[in-house]
């Protein structure tokens, strides 16, 4: 049996997304590229304490059966491009967004 190396991806900091876009907004930015906008808090040393992100989603998978829980990536846009993995709940508009190399 070959064996294949994964690569992981390289995690710069991770932030908590306190507020994000509405179902809607969410999937108009997964389909059509739109930007939308994260309130995130827990910066580090790539971003400040809180703030806004711009974000393009360019990826979703379902996290389970709720049609309300997923998986993302994409790039955010603030000062250069950036892209991210995470995880955002469009009930309740919060999650988690991972910066990645």
């Amino acid at each position: 049996m070959k064996k294949e190396a994964v690569m992981a991806e390289k995690v710069f900091e991770e932030v908590k997304i306190v507020e994000g876009p509405a179902k809607f907004d969410f999937v108009i930015s997964l389909f059509d590229g739109k930007r939308v906008e994260f309130t995130y808090e827990g910066g580090g040393e790539y971003l400040r304490p809180q703030g806004k992100l711009d974000v393009v989603i360019n990826g979703a998978q379902a996290e389970d059966g709720s049609r309300e829980s997923w998986n993302i990536s994409g790039m955010i846009f603030n000062a250069g491009t950036q892209p991210f993995q995470g995880y955002y709940q469009t009930r309740r508009r919060k999650g988690y967004l991972k910066l990645v190399e």
